[in-house]
């Protein structure tokens, strides 16, 4: 991976050194050719190549050739940086299907890429392994605790365990709050007609989403949400709504 790095920086140092002297020779023949070559180029140096070829030929085929080899060898670098994962996660953060362990899982393997490329020194690779235990350490942090069986409990313990019949406790009820101004409620079997109106949906859990609904099915509803960074969808199964409400 080094040696591609060095393949690329030499070859993107040929092209500019050929775009610099072709803009040279743009120059030499016209001042309005010179600037188009600087600022509309690849274009303007294509149409200048054909126009003078005899002057242009030799500092046009360096310049176009090696900057479709930097271009080549930029998309060899960006694959084997993961370019084609990074716009699959894309798609599967918008569509609401990417989940905490397939992050985790590329987190990893970006790390291990990073550090296979060659593009850090021993420092920055220390660096990177106490960043790579800190993430693994979070990750066993917020993973569920493995429940303990009466086979791991010491002897004594096992031995003073009484038997007791096991009362299942009613999870509490999700706490919903009082319909906001400017909202009205609207039962699930109506609501295919709001298509394109702003929804607050309520869950089973309490948690209240809002967006844009843009489907309505038996199985449930699908909201889109506006960032700045762009637009996501939420997915809620019809066991999943409690509650919904329409903005007026």
């Amino acid at each position: 991976m080094r040696n591609l790095f060095l393949v690329f920086g030499s070859v993107a140092l040929i092209a500019v050194l050929g775009f610099v002297w072709l803009l040279v020779v743009a120059f030499r023949q016209r001042a309005a050719w010179g600037f188009g070559v600087l600022f509309l180029s690849p274009v303007a140096a294509v149409a200048f190549a054909i126009t003078h070829w005899r002057e242009s030929k030799f500092p046009f085929l360096v310049y176009i050739n090696f900057s479709l080899a930097c271009l080549t060898s930029m998309g060899f670098i960006l694959v084997h940086l993961g370019g084609p994962e990074i716009l699959t996660m894309a798609q599967e953060i918008r569509k609401g299907t990417f989940t905490e362990q397939q992050a985790h899982q590329w987190m990893n393997e970006t790390m291990e890429r990073i550090k296979s490329s060659g593009m850090l020194n021993d420092r920055e690779i220390a660096k990177l392994h106490a960043m790579k235990g800190l993430f693994n350490g979070t990750k066993k942090k917020g993973a569920p605790a493995k429940p303990q069986t009466a086979d791991s409990l010491p002897a004594t313990t096992v031995s003073k365990v009484s038997v007791e019949p096991e009362t299942k406790v009613p999870p509490p009820a999700p706490r919903i709050r009082p319909i906001p101004y400017g909202y009205d409620p609207i039962t699930f079997a109506a609501a295919g007609k709001y298509i394109g109106k702003h929804l607050q949906v309520i869950a089973d859990n309490g948690v209240e989403h809002e967006g844009v609904l843009v489907k309505a099915t038996p199985d449930g509803l699908v909201l889109q949400k506006w960032l700045q960074t762009g637009s996501y969808s939420i997915r809620l199964r019809t066991a999943q709504i409690l509650a919904l409400r329409v903005r007026r």
